[in-house]
């Protein structure tokens, strides 16, 4: 069955994109170094390039896992965003 609107499409991509869990080889004494730029703050910077990184790459290659990858670190940047506490005005 083909989709039919946006609203397939999306929830195809969403469906395909949001299956996405962190490699063991970067859990190395039990920390993920995405926790420690989380941490300290370096986290937009590291989201925004990875985002970049993989969308001129999906340009080349086509590979679905580079869009995958690009809806993670977006996630990821969001969730960080969400939950930093809101700086006074």
């Amino acid at each position: 069955m083909s989709p039919k609107s946006v609203y397939d499409i999306r929830n195809i991509g969403k469906e395909f994109c949001n299956n996405t869990t962190g490699s063991d080889h970067y859990k190395q004494n039990g920390v993920e170094p995405i926790d420690l730029m989380i941490s300290n703050g370096s986290i937009e910077g590291f989201c925004i390039g990875s985002i970049i990184k993989y969308a001129t790459r999906f340009k080349v290659t086509e590979n679905l896992n580079d869009l995958k990858k690009i809806s993670d670190y977006a996630h990821i940047l969001c969730g960080v965003k969400l939950t930093e506490p809101k700086k006074e005005e």
